[in-house]
């Protein structure tokens, strides 16, 4: 994917077997590369993810058993938030996320708890910064609708890292996102609202028109949908969200995508 001097959001969609994982991990490698960190939440086939570490997210009853004090545990009890993740052998402060993982690629399976879950969305974006957030199958975290924490985490991914221990330098502020789903119908229509762009991979079959946020964008969904079928296998379409691509089709073949 070509770069440009702020965040992306890409909604990547395909069939299994179509080509997105391979794609998105592709992308998520060459990102680390570049220096930046690679987080990737709910993982789907662990052996998609070598070389990727485990990180723990501490809930918020947890944490509370961890405060000793009763004063400032009832304190925590009454405005809970996500402040402790584990990672190799030690447990750090969410504040501290850039600083421990800091060129990292690792991965975290989902928290069972939907409000904690909301929770760290909302930390991430006051403490991640020049991460790759990559959810690797959105379906389940976002099938009863977007909270407050999930608006956060997108609609602020220029500006997260406000509250990191490290302070972002150099432009490095902001998240990027890469978001997969099984199918198109399946993406909340919210998410049109803070998508820069949209990846298709082979579907089986359109999306009701009534789920896409714009009709523009469903034009030329419509329009890939139907032009993928005549490309060769493992090919994607790249249609462009915001400007300065809006609307913009780019057509990835697998061998550019070995080419990553």
């Amino acid at each position: 994917m070509k770069q440009y001097n702020f965040r992306f959001f890409n909604i990547i969609s395909g069939l299994e077997q179509s080509g997105k994982s391979f794609y998105s991990i592709k992308l998520a490698k060459l990102y680390n590369q570049k220096g930046g960190i690679v987080f990737v939440y709910n993982p789907g086939r662990l052996e998609d993810y070598k070389g990727y570490s485990e990180v723990e997210i501490i809930g918020t009853k947890q944490t509370a058993a961890i405060i000793l004090d009763k004063h400032q545990r009832r304190a925590y009890q009454r405005n809970p938030q996500i402040e402790l993740f584990k990672f190799d052998g030690g447990i750090h402060r969410i504040k501290d996320f850039v600083k421990v993982l800091k060129g990292r690629s690792v991965y975290a399976f989902r928290i069972p708890n939907r409000a904690d879950e909301t929770l760290f969305f909302a930390a991430l974006n006051w403490y991640a910064y020049n991460t790759l957030v990559l959810l690797d199958d959105c379906r389940p975290i976002f099938r009863y609708g977007l909270a407050d924490g999930h608006i956060q985490f997108f609609n602020s991914k220029n500006h997260a890292g406000k509250k990191s221990s490290t302070p972002p330098v150099n432009g490095s502020r902001g998240l990027d996102i890469i978001g997969i789903f099984h199918n198109l119908d399946k993406v909340n229509r919210e998410l049109y609202d803070y998508a820069t762009h949209i990846t298709l991979f082979a579907q089986n079959q359109l999306p009701d028109q009534s789920t896409v946020d714009n009709a523009e964008y469903y034009r030329e969904i419509e329009k890939a949908y139907h032009e993928l079928k005549n490309l060769e296998v493992y090919s994607a379409i790249e249609i462009g969200l915001r400007r300065p691509f809006y609307l913009r089709k780019t057509i990835i073949s697998p061998s550019k995508v070995n080419q990553i």
